[in-house]
């Protein structure tokens, strides 16, 4: 999430750089219109391995845009600008963030649940290839991205709300019949998860993944 002194679209707080004060500066620095407004802030997003650090809504976008056009965000040109590494070059703040979570979360109970029923009747848990998804580079392709659950317990699967073919943001699901792994996997909120939900956050990958598993595929 985009975290900020004052925010709309993560977390509200004066440290809303992790860590940074007072190790490497005092204190953090406030947008000059000192506004309290949402979009008229910086705000910083990271999960650990990328980071968008942007000032929101800025008024001097256009003078930006003329002298530093490698400084606006490419992903909404007329709001932002600021720095960034290349993983994280197209996050931008999300109002739906929250709607997205909510989504996730319902859907992994929802698979979970089936994943017991699947069990019960059938004495085991469906075996992938490996990590499999809709669109996913370590394991099997399918609309079918875990085997045995459609038609029988649901008449399709879910996928992950972004709606996207990257083979990085999709449910996936690992599976030797006797333990399963299922997660979401390069979530934007899995700062908020970790903060709110630490349980789900995937011990091996901590913020690029959170979900459920049997105790036997924790580590995959």
């Amino acid at each position: 999430m985009f975290d900020g002194l004052h925010s709309a679209y993560g977390a509200s707080e004066p440290d809303w750089i992790t860590g940074l004060a007072p190790s490497y500066l005092a204190r953090l620095p406030a947008d000059p219109r000192h506004d309290g407004r949402p979009d008229h802030q910086y705000l910083y997003a990271s999960d650990g391995v990328d980071y968008k650090l942007i000032s929101y809504g800025a008024e001097d976008l256009e003078m930006m845009t003329k002298l530093r056009p490698n400084l606006v965000d490419p992903n909404n040109t007329c709001e932002a600008y600021g720095f960034w590494t290349p993983g994280a070059a197209t996050w931008f703040p999300d109002p739906d963030h929250a709607v997205k979570t909510n989504e996730r979360l319902r859907d992994l109970a929802a698979l979970a649940g089936m994943l017991d029923a699947y069990r019960k009747k059938y004495g085991g848990y469906p075996v992938s290839e490996g990590f499999d998804g809709l669109h996913t580079r370590w394991g099997r392709s399918a609309e079918d991205w875990i085997r045995g659950l459609t038609p029988e317990f649901a008449k399709a699967l879910p996928r992950d709300p972004r709606r996207n073919d990257d083979p990085a943001n999709q449910y996936f699901y690992k599976s030797n019949g006797r333990d399963y792994r299922l997660i979401a996997h390069h979530p934007e909120d899995c700062r908020l998860i970790k903060r709110e939900l630490p349980g789900l956050i995937d011990p091996v990958r901590d913020c690029q993944a959170y979900g459920v598993w049997t105790d036997g595929g924790r580590d995959w």
